[in-house]
């Protein structure tokens, strides 16, 4: 979101607290790379949060390596204390850069290698750490982006394909301007040390009053750990 939907989000969801990354010296919503976290404040407590950027530099704003995208994309982290299990787990959200030269590819292939080593230096290998976000590559066999998603593959499982109750509907809708195929399922949830139970990609907007949420349609993993 802009920092408009920002405060929207924040009016209209008043049970929610947020991790983002703070606007400091200068810094401008757009070069957080509108990354967040929401959570539930009644049920969730956070006890460490942190961001990167995707990029040689990943410790100060910075564009990522030398793709054609010319946006911040960055990565935010959160450590969670569930109050009602009495356990605690790792959160990392991520947009990867978008379109499709060789320039491009690499990009998304350095982010992917990053956000690994950033995931097992944070979290550990015996924590439970959600990965999730908008990784503009899919898992299709015919996607030649899909060697930035493997990467999590060596490390992680797939909500969507090991959860028991799951769907093959596709996250991207392009507002309906277009067919979509396996290649537009861009959006991800990777897990692990959890037992998972459903995956849900949720199509339906008209509940809420409108043809589309977005261009992407929301996904939801219910697990249990």
């Amino acid at each position: 979101p802009d920092d408009g939907q920002l405060a929207e989000l924040k009016e209209h969801n008043t049970a929610y607290d947020f991790v983002t990354i703070d606007m400091t010296d200068g810094m401008t919503w757009a070069q957080t790379g509108s990354t967040m976290i929401a959570y539930k404040r009644d049920r969730f407590t956070v006890l460490k949060q942190g961001h990167f950027w995707q990029s040689a530099t990943p410790d100060e704003p910075s564009l990522c390596w030398a793709g054609t995208d010319k946006k911040y994309h960055t990565v935010v982290w959160a450590q969670l204390r569930d109050n009602t299990a009495g356990k605690d787990f790792y959160v990392f959200t991520a947009q990867q850069s978008a379109n499709n030269g060789a320039d491009d590819k690499t990009a998304r292939l350095n982010a992917a290698n990053l956000i690994m080593k950033k995931m097992q230096e944070i979290a550990g290998r015996h924590n439970t750490v959600i990965f999730t976000g908008d990784l503009n590559a899919s898992a299709a066999s015919n996607d030649d982006r899909k060697p930035c998603l493997d990467l999590y593959y060596e490390w992680m499982w797939g909500a969507r394909d090991k959860a028991p109750v799951t769907d093959t509907k596709i996250s991207f809708n392009s507002f309906g301007s277009r067919a979509v195929t396996a290649k537009d399922n861009l959006d991800h949830i990777f897990y692990r040390n959890v037992t998972p139970l459903e995956f849900r990609t949720i199509d339906d907007a008209e509940p809420y009053g409108v043809a589309y949420l977005s261009r992407h349609n929301p996904i939801v993993f219910t697990f249990e750990y």
